[in-house]
């Protein structure tokens, strides 16, 4: 009986694995919606996603139709089937009407920035743990890095957390290494005064619908994906722009 069950499940999912092959070799034309990005998501092409996306949906014969559009907007359209792909969002998003991509698009690294007179000895995670009520961070910086986001201080406007860190109500600043370095050159910030260290890596991924359309443009992703990561498209791209080629 054990193995009568055994069979039919893997059946069951040899079906459902035929079915999305099918329906992937059936779609032409995915529409992409993002917002615009410098440098990543630009109108005439030139960016690191634009030039991605279209690689990887061209490796499967497939054209990518791209619209722009606030981020939210986006990623409401993509949970409402208007749109078939989108993003990225890190791994901490969650939501039943969407799927995510196996691979992540984008390795960002998390810094932690502090004055050099305000930590003796840096410990790297270690040192943090043991000073939560001291860091203030950006939305899910903390928990992407294995620290309780409930314990330590969150704001979303970033010159308020660096602000709290110069006049020292707090010891620590956590964020994404290209904010941290956007905003010390937008506030003048003297980085002689300041230790800024990597502590982690927040991992971003692709989504699509929840429907069986969704799971087959994944599915041409991830297949797409692989191609350019064969033939060294994919890491000539990454390198291009200056981004961390993500494990496959």
């Amino acid at each position: 009986m054990k193995w009568i069950l055994i069979l039919i499940s893997l059946i069951l999912v040899l079906i459902v694995q035929s079915s999305i092959i099918n329906a992937s070799t059936k779609i032409k034309e995915v529409n992409w919606g993002t917002q615009e990005w410098s440098n990543v998501a630009v109108k005439d092409g030139s960016g690191f996603y634009n030039q991605l996306f279209q690689a990887i949906f061209e490796s499967q014969n497939v054209t990518l139709k791209t619209s722009y559009m606030p981020f939210k907007r986006a990623i409401y359209f993509i949970e409402n089937h208007t749109l078939d792909f989108g993003g990225a969002v890190p791994n901490t998003f969650k939501s039943d009407k969407v799927i995510k991509a196996k691979y992540p698009v984008l390795l960002i690294p998390i810094r932690v920035m502090f004055r050099k007179q305000s930590v003796k000895t840096w410990q790297g995670i270690a040192t943090l743990r043991q000073s939560l009520s001291g860091i203030v961070a950006t939305p899910t910086m903390a928990k992407t890095i294995g620290l309780p986001e409930s314990e330590v201080f969150v704001v979303k406007d970033r010159i308020q957390a660096l602000k709290m860190l110069q006049t020292g109500r707090k010891l620590f600043y956590l964020d994404g290494s290209t904010e941290i370095d956007f905003i010390i050159q937008q506030e003048k910030i003297d980085r002689s005064q300041y230790q800024i260290e990597d502590i982690g890596f927040s991992k971003w991924y692709m989504i699509a619908p929840n429907t069986s359309r969704g799971r087959a443009v994944i599915q041409l992703y991830e297949r797409g994906t692989k191609s350019i990561h064969q033939s060294g498209k994919l890491q000539r791209l990454y390198k291009k722009f200056k981004f961390i080629v993500p494990p496959l």
